[in-house]
This record gives structure tokens, sequence and C-alpha cells, in this order.
């Protein structure tokens, strides 16, 4: 039974996953994947855009509008503020990691208009290619980070609780029934897609950022998160 040490462990090695290993690589992080690291997932196989309010004649407000119209009264306003007000920023972070979006001869980013949207706020990169594209670049920010550890092919078996029911880690399984793997932390976040089947209208809530069109779900998605997510909604983690 291999043990690791970690101050954050992360479920999950999409865009969401690998996005808050980035963010968090000044401490020690440990991400778990359940597949080759980069191959399996969502993320990869997203084509739809990703939709942000970063034209001239765009805002964050105008975004929200439209996500509230298109959500017709499903939609949670404070978070649809939060994704459409952060949105610009998380796109210039993944420019900054490499993330090469589609642009216009004049080398300017080149939004499309659809759907629901009343602004051209879409981004897409190669075409419908634009998860395998941010996946890319993000998992080669990754890579050069010391602090960030991938455990890949591992299937997390259960999460692990103290005397006082906190989370304290995970157990996992390499390549499903292998070697036994322990990683014990001070914080485990869930980055993993809910279910592969998911409906459309929530499966996009996966994703740090609104979507154009709901990703694409990968056969490599299982309902273990779900239970996880239920392990995880009543238990707190160590502070």
């Amino acid at each position: 039974m291999q043990k690791i040490s970690a101050d954050v462990a992360i479920i999950g090695g999409g865009i969401a996953g690998l996005s808050a290993a980035l963010g968090l690589s000044q401490r020690k992080v440990v991400v778990v994947t359940k597949a080759e690291f980069g191959k399996g997932g969502s993320t990869p196989i997203a084509q739809g855009g990703i939709a942000c309010a970063m034209g001239k004649d765009d805002s964050p407000d105008l975004h929200t509008a439209d996500t509230l119209v298109a959500g017709d009264g499903l939609s949670v306003k404070d978070c649809v503020d939060i994704l459409t007000a952060e949105g610009p920023e998380q796109i210039r972070k993944l420019i900054e990691n490499g993330a090469q979006f589609d642009r216009t001869p004049d080398g300017e980013l080149s939004f499309g208009r659809e759907a629901a949207h009343c602004r051209r706020r879409i981004l897409h990169a190669n075409g419908d290619s634009t998860g395998a594209e941010v996946e890319r670049a993000l998992v080669a920010a990754v890579k050069k980070c010391p602090n960030i550890e991938i455990v890949e092919n591992c299937y997390v078996a259960d999460l692990i609780q103290d005397q006082n029911g906190a989370i304290s880690g995970l157990y996992g399984r390499i390549n499903g029934g292998g070697d036994t793997i322990v990683v014990e932390a001070q914080a485990v976040v869930l980055a993993s897609i809910n279910s592969r089947r998911t409906p459309p209208n929530r499966s996009a809530m996966a994703w740090p950022l609104p979507l154009a069109s709901a990703p694409s779900s990968a056969t490599s998605n299982s309902s273990n998160s779900i239970r996880l997510h239920s392990i995880r909604s009543s238990t707190p983690c160590h502070s």
C-alpha cells in the first residue's frame, strides 16, 4: 500500500481539477485522476465553446441577463453573477497558461454568437476542439509545477474520515483494483463530473466558465462521484 501526504488532494483531472491545482500550486497538491493524465474525462472531448463577455460591446451584466432568460427560472442569479463577472479573468489565465483560442486575421480573439446570446461572446479553439486545447494547456502547465503530483489511473474508492467525521484524505485503487493508495490531506477537492448521464443543462456546472453548449460525457465518468459528493455534503474537512 502506497501512502502520500499532501496539503490538498484533488479528485479529477479535467479543467476544474487542473485549474484548482494551479491555483493552489504554492501548497503541496496531489491530483488523482481515474484515467491516464490528460486523456480521460469530459474536458478533452468537449466541443462547445466558452461563453465570456470580453467584447468591446459586451459586459458581464449583459451576459447575466442572457443567461437568466435562457435558464427560464432554473438559474441561480448569485451563481450566474460570479460566472459572468469572473469569466474574463479566467480566460486570461487560460491564455497565460498557453491555451490558444481561435483568433481573427488581425490577431484578436474571435468571438462567435450562438444560442440565446445577444452579443458575440463564444470562444472556440481549433473549431470544435475547445476542450482538447484547454486540457492540453493545463496539463502542460501542471507538469511544470514541482508542488503538484499526479496519481493517474486511480479509482477513488472512498474518502477518509477522522474520528470526528472530518474528511482527511482518500483511498484509491490503481487501475481499478490493483495496488491500494492512501492520500492524506488537510482538504479534498471534488472536481469530477457528477455522472456521465448528467442532464445537458446540468453538466456545464462541472466547468468553471459558462459554456455555449454542454460538454460531451466520457465513458470514464461514473456515478461514483455522486456518492463521494454525498459523503462530502455532510462532513467538513479539517480547517
